[in-house]
């Protein structure tokens, strides 16, 4: 049954079989199109996006979007069935059946984080009405060598929420800048300036001692995104990373330019099509 007709030249079919025995025929159509160049207003509406493991994404907007947790809400019966997988004799009738049923759970659980991102994603890039997204360049590698926060940021798939972030902003035209990992967005007060040295993870809401304002560590990392953004957008923010988009299906590695090198181009009477990145 097919619920939506496909539009453009048929370029490729990948068959993928998962360890469940299910198969998925994935199909890539081209349809010809450019990826539309969105022209910022003077005033651009610019939302910074502060991930974390509790509240997934907390936004400049003021929305929050909850993490499922989905390797949480099954964790318990996972170990359960894992449990009885070690007592089994290996490649007897039982054996395969069990492990038929957990890998079943295991795509359980990565359909639950995918379903969860793809809605995220798409409601911070176009139903937020954005120009500009700003998101923190994350050191997830780092994170994941920490013992105590591996499994958790696994769970979040934080690389994942950045990739499609990239790309559905090359899609829809939005503006993406990268705050460099060392920007200290949760450590500075949105309101100030003032840097809090003595930060730890373990402190959600802490207290400006110059102007006293009371902050929530995530409303107030995602504040001082926003205001990074607005400052690259004028070109005084230092570098905003250039970003190389990751390839989706087999389309050709792109760059997302920040709107400081594209300010520069306008300012030297450079076209947009031009100045387009192989």
């Amino acid at each position: 049954m097919i619920h939506r007709k496909p539009v453009g030249r048929l370029r490729n079919i990948t068959v993928t079989v998962d360890p469940s025995g299910s198969a998925y025929a994935s199909c890539l159509f081209d349809d010809s199109l450019e990826a539309p160049v969105h022209e910022l207003s003077e005033k651009p509406k610019v939302i910074g996006i502060d991930l974390n493991l509790e509240r997934l994404a907390v936004c400049s907007d003021g929305t929050e979007h909850g993490n499922p947790h989905a390797l949480k809400q099954h964790e318990k019966k996972l170990k359960h069935k894992q449990k009885l997988l070690s007592k089994k004799c290996k490649g007897s009738k039982n054996w395969k059946k069990l492990k038929t049923e957990i890998a079943v759970l295991h795509e359980k659980i990565a359909d639950i984080r995918k379903d969860s991102i793809h809605k995220m994603t798409k409601r911070i890039v176009c139903d937020s009405q954005a120009d500009v997204i700003v998101i923190e360049d994350l050191n997830v590698s780092g994170m994941m060598r920490n013992h105590k926060l591996s499994k958790h940021v696994q769970d979040a798939l934080f690389y994942e929420i950045r990739r499609q972030i990239e790309y559905k902003c090359l899609w829809y035209g939005k503006t993406l800048v990268m705050a460099d990992r060392f920007f200290a967005s949760s450590r500075t007060c949105s309101n100030c300036g003032w840097h809090n040295d003595g930060l730890t993870l373990g402190d959600r809401q802490w207290e400006c001692p110059v102007c006293h304002t009371r902050h929530d560590r995530d409303r107030n990392a995602d504040m001082n995104l926003a205001s990074f953004g607005l400052k690259a957008l004028a070109g005084d923010a230092g570098e905003a990373k250039p970003l190389e988009m990751p390839s989706v299906d087999d389309r050709a590695a792109t760059h997302l330019r920040s709107m400081a090198s594209v300010k520069e181009e306008k300012d030297h009477g450079y076209s947009m099509e031009a100045s387009r990145f192989a």
